[in-house]
């Protein structure tokens, strides 16, 4: 039986500039292996990814990551919490422009307050095929490029959980088989659980625990 890596329960969110609610009918979620956050655009995807991952306050309602209870530590705590334990990667790779490919990643690792270690970025790098770019510049790199880069910073401090914004969105059926598979593979390589929310119905066969919304 798979650990319990998350669970949040009652949910609820306010967007701050209207009266409009987002309630997740109140689901109670609960993730232990590989899950998709499904449904169509504007049906609050990731709004919710935000709020798992700790990068958006629910109006009410608990998360916690493991044993820890994300909105019960202080925005410093928080912030130190979730670049140790959580990786993210988003449709756009946002890597900052200024920096290499390598400076990027000693980036994550220094707001994980790590050490930066650069055996270990070559590491990821390398089995991610970018050790010929650590050097290199983001605006030097090909789409696929970034997506890579992104994901070796996302996993560079050994994350328990590795959180993706529609990865695939946009992608051809070959291209989205290829971004899927480097996923799960280096999930599965660091030990990490995957959670990832799509409108693309293409990836659903893939994951055994889905939540619809």
């Amino acid at each position: 039986m798979n650990e319990t890596i998350l669970t949040a329960k009652d949910l609820k969110f306010t967007y701050p500039t209207s009266n409009l609610e987002l309630i997740f009918n109140n689901i109670h979620i609960s993730i232990g292996e590989h899950t998709l956050l499904l449904g169509d655009s504007g049906t609050g995807k990731t709004t919710l990814l935000h709020l798992l991952g700790g990068l958006s306050k629910p109006t009410s309602g608990d998360v916690h990551i493991g044993s820890q209870n994300l909105y019960k530590l202080s925005e410093s705590k928080l912030d130190a919490f979730r670049a140790e334990n959580l990786g993210f990667i988003f449709q756009e790779a946002h890597l900052l422009k200024n920096l290499t490919v390598s400076e990027n990643i000693q980036l994550a690792q220094s707001l994980a307050k790590k050490d930066v270690d650069k055996n270990r970025i070559r590491e990821v790098l390398t089995k991610l095929q970018l050790d010929d770019k650590a050097d290199a510049y983001p605006n030097e790199l090909s789409r696929g490029q970034l997506q890579r880069a992104a994901i070796a910073r996302a996993i560079i401090n050994r994350p328990r959980l590795l959180l993706a914004d529609e990865p695939t969105a946009a992608l051809d059926d070959k291209n989205t088989t290829h971004v899927l598979d480097l996923l799960l593979e280096t999930a599965q390589d660091y030990n990490a659980t995957l959670l990832i929310a799509t409108h693309d119905k293409r990836i659903k066969d893939h994951f055994s625990n889905t939540y619809q919304l």
